[in-house]
């Protein structure tokens, strides 16, 4: 859980005192055309061979004319495999001087999870009478990581069979897409609120951490589980042990006597804090649970916004998504932290942050 805390820090360091900039259709309709265009062009010249470096300057600026004059431009290509769409476009700023392109690719799979659908970002800058140019491409970092991750979950004897759904549920959770982050919490908004309520208490739980069912972090302190992170069902080693050969044999139940210790040496620590903080365990197992059934990871309540609490679906050092609760006031998009948001109603809002 390492990762949230120094997301959290960036984050922290990176907050200005500008009133936040929330997502709105363009004052000229013709923007949003504009830009589409320029996307969709981006991509198709891109696809499976080099764009004209020649006139960077046509359709770059920034970051990504950067990237493309010193960079390595052939991480900059989409592939000729994917197909692209634009799903919207919106202003993200007042005078309309920034603007956002999000495009969906399809045709890549995962295993153990199936059809994936990954999202990218469009950042186009105004550039005074130039007019709009691509100031900088954004996507989930790590994807294809969890991909090789879970094709290796799926041909490795290194772990039962009836536990590999378990775990590539888990793992699979870092692929998410906006429209299925969206939907799991348009389905779970209820149980969100009473999640956000543990947060709004006003009493000393700051920041919550998770690991499979176990809770990793506890306002600014870590909890180690190592092996006995992830919880094992019984019929899952029953069967393991029903085929297992007298050697197999002894080795699990060795295995699983030091998960044992290792557990118990967790819930102690998690007890030595939670006494230290005022805060009783069965309450923390409970946020556990509830952050386990909602697939959020982390959860973080020290923002630079009034009475806004962070729910961190998943992700890698600064790279994150998931929900801002933002009552009063929200981030503003930009390519260095929050560079998507999306209106969830009430307050919530889906982010994904680099």
């Amino acid at each position: 859980m390492r990762f949230f805390i120094f997301c959290t820090l960036i984050l922290l360091g990176l907050a200005t005192g500008l009133q936040a900039q929330r997502p709105a259709p363009f004052g000229n309709p013709m923007d949003s055309i504009i830009i589409t265009g320029m996307a969709e062009r981006c991509i198709e010249l891109s696809r499976g061979r080099w764009m004209n470096y020649d006139s960077i300057d046509a359709y770059a600026t920034d970051e990504f004319a950067n990237q493309l004059t010193n960079g390595n431009r052939g991480a900059l290509m989409f592939s000729k495999t994917l197909n692209y769409a634009v799903l919207r476009a919106f202003s993200a700023h007042g005078n309309d001087s920034l603007g956002v392109v999000a495009v969906a690719a399809t045709g890549d799979t995962a295993a153990l999870i199936g059809p994936l659908t990954i999202d990218f970002v469009f950042l186009f800058r105004k550039v005074d009478s130039a007019g709009w140019r691509i100031g900088a491409v954004r996507r989930q970092v790590g994807t294809e990581n969890v991909q090789k991750r879970l094709e290796t979950l799926k041909t490795t004897a290194d772990f039962p069979e009836k536990l590999k759904p378990v775990m590539a549920r888990e793992w699979g959770t870092f692929l998410l897409n906006n429209q299925q982050v969206r939907e799991n919490f348009q389905q779970h908004r209820e149980r969100f609120h009473q999640l956000l309520a543990q947060f709004q208490r006003g009493d000393s739980l700051l920041m919550v951490g998770r690991s499979s069912d176990k809770m990793s972090q506890l306002n600014y302190h870590s909890i180690l589980w190592d092996a006995a992170t992830e919880e094992t069902p019984k019929d899952v080693v029953d069967e393991y042990l029903a085929t297992a050969t007298p050697a197999q044999r002894k080795q699990m139940q060795m295995q699983l006597r030091y998960v044992e210790r290792l557990r118990k040496a967790g819930r102690d620590t998690l007890a030595n804090i939670a006494r230290r903080y005022h805060l009783s365990v069965p309450r923390l197992d409970s946020i556990t649970a509830m952050m386990k059934e909602l697939r959020v990871k982390f959860i973080n309540t020290k923002l630079p916004w009034e009475n806004a609490v962070q729910f961190t679906v998943d992700g890698q050092l600064d790279n994150v998504f998931g929900y801002i609760y933002c009552p009063n006031d929200c981030p503003f998009i930009s390519p260095e932290e929050y560079y998507y948001l999306e209106d969830l109603g009430g307050g919530w809002w889906l982010f994904r942050s680099t």
